[in-house]
């Protein structure tokens, strides 16, 4: 549309597992993010035509769509005509999803705990809580009360307006700079520096202050922003879409999938260290990966990387540990 050249970098060439050793060992922490090299890559392609800076999207999300949260608040006010004609236009999302987004989010914390207390079990789960992995041992997540830990950072459930709530804990989610502090190593590493535009003060002030209407409604989002873009890009690209397209998702889950077992089958063949601290499960996360490879899921997905990622992480910080005669790590 601008008569702009492009240069593309096809997605098929980009490992999602390399020298995922090396880089375990060079990480201060055990997190990694699934899109570093793919991220890489790109700064690799920016600095190979001259560019110094890349700009990401970081933020459109946060900022200008939302998620159907704003249902409760229908609900809650009374506003039952519009209410429903939202549920008519979603309705493809299935009724759990639905329910989820517009009565659970009004169900009081004293109140879960009561459910919780006479059927016996966990409460009822807040809106966008989801489950453990179910290779973490039992007795490790009550000790260390991960559950509570992982609710405590959930977006409020309270107050009047929980669409405003939860926006405002996206933007300010101190997950979204940690993510960028993996990223942002490789973009230096090729010369190039990372900006976010969307994060600038000014458009963050303004974004703040819009109504939930222009974020989010049926199966479309962010239409202040596709309305802002109107005559900048083509109409194609801000039409609605039946399904989404252009996603992440893609690339790590044929990537999980081709690339995952040969990995996992090579980290089992020593003990896991996260088995010897009494963090999982063995036979649990083979009978997980066996259930992956053959019925997929999203989360299921996340957390076996994670998983992996975590047991390389503490391989690397053993086998450097426990170079000298009479190591004292409690990885010897």
């Amino acid at each position: 549309m601008w008569d702009s050249p492009i240069h593309w970098l096809d997605i098929r060439d980009i490992p999602l597992f390399s020298r995922d050793d090396e880089r375990a060992a060079a990480r201060e922490e055990a997190p990694s993010s699934p899109y570093e090299n793919w991220i890489g890559a790109l700064a690799g392609g920016a600095r190979a035509i001259g560019a110094r800076v890349g700009l990401d999207g970081n933020g459109g999300d946060q900022l200008f769509a939302g998620t159907d949260i704003y249902l409760s608040d229908l609900l809650r006010t009374g506003h039952w005509l519009s209410l429903g004609r939202e549920l008519l236009r979603k309705r493809r999302r299935g009724a759990r999803h639905l329910f989820a987004s517009t009565v659970t989010p009004l169900v009081p914390e004293g109140l879960r705990s009561l459910i919780a207390a006479l059927t016996r079990s966990a409460p009822p789960r807040q809106y966008l809580e989801g489950d453990l992995p179910a290779w973490l041992r039992s007795d490790f997540v009550e000790r260390h009360a991960l559950r509570e830990r992982e609710r405590a950072h959930l977006p409020p459930v309270g107050g009047r307006d929980r669409a405003g709530a939860q926006l405002r804990w996206a933007v300010l989610l101190p997950m979204t700079g940690y993510l960028h502090s993996l990223l942002q190593p490789r973009f230096l590493s090729a010369g190039v520096l990372s900006r976010t535009p969307l994060m600038d003060r000014r458009v963050v002030e303004l974004a703040l202050t819009r109504p939930h209407a222009e974020r989010v409604g049926g199966l479309d989002a962010k239409h202040l922003l596709r309305e802002a873009m109107r005559g900048l890009l083509p109409e194609s690209v801000l039409a609605p879409r039946t399904a989404r397209t252009g996603m992440t998702l893609s690339y790590s889950r044929r990537s999980m999938q081709e690339g995952f077992p040969d990995h996992f089958r090579e980290l089992m063949r020593s003990p896991m260290i996260l088995a010897e601290l009494g963090v999982v499960e063995p036979e649990v996360l083979e009978d997980s990966v066996a259930e992956y490879l053959q019925r997929g899921g999203e989360h299921l997905r996340m957390d076996l990387y994670h998983t992996l990622q975590t047991e390389l992480w503490l391989r690397a910080r053993r086998d450097a540990n426990c170079v000298e005669p009479g190591a004292t790590s409690p990885f010897c």
